[in-house]
């Protein structure tokens, strides 16, 4: 599971590597299995109704993580939707004991509405990873045809694939080692024989 909700939504938008879009977030079955592995189920189903500004605010999520990870400072009306999602959605903050002696602050929202509540908790995890997390490790697959959202956890912030990109690439790049060192040692035979 990715580590970050805005990731996990913003990667509803899945290509194939080669720039055709699956979108997932028209799948009922994986709306619910998204609501059931990031908690949100109690805020209802997302109804096909809810798609349209769910889709807008993935868009803006995925221009953002473009944008910083090529070190460039997100678009402002990219931003203004956030800030627009989050701004409709009152919460509240409450401060719970947890195992232990472990505090917890929670963030509840004041009024549950379904999809539009499931937007708001997306906005406040992008808006929570912009104002204290390190930028440079959200990154897209550098395949134009995949742009994958992850977070690079390396320790330089070198990755630049996402898993099934990296791994093309690696064998890619392995098949082309090969073929060069094949075609020098086929030269080398062939002169070796008109000696």
């Amino acid at each position: 599971m990715a580590e970050h909700l805005f990731i996990a939504f913003a990667n509803s938008a899945v290509y194939d590597g080669r720039g055709n879009l699956d979108d997932r977030l028209h799948d009922g079955g994986w709306r619910r299995t998204f609501l059931e592995e990031w908690g949100l189920t109690r805020y209802g189903p997302i109804e096909a109704t809810d798609l349209e500004d769910l889709a807008e605010l993935r868009s803006a999520i995925r221009s953002i993580a473009g944008q910083v990870g090529a070190g460039r400072k997100p678009a402002a009306p990219d931003v203004g939707l956030l800030n627009e999602v989050l701004a409709e959605h009152p919460v509240r903050f409450h401060l719970s004991a947890r195992d232990g002696r472990e505090m917890a602050l929670d963030v509840e929202p004041i009024a549950e509405h379904g999809a539009s509540t499931v937007a708001a908790e997306i906005a406040l995890s992008a808006a929570r990873f912009l104002a204290d997390e390190d930028l440079g490790r959200l990154k897209m697959c550098d395949n134009a045809g995949c742009r994958w959202m992850f977070y690079d956890a390396t320790r330089n912030r070198s990755r630049r694939w996402c898993k099934l990109c990296g791994n093309v690439d690696k064998v890619r790049r392995f098949r082309e080692r090969q073929r060069t060192a094949g075609g020098g040692q086929d030269a080398r035979r062939a002169g070796r024989r008109s000696r």
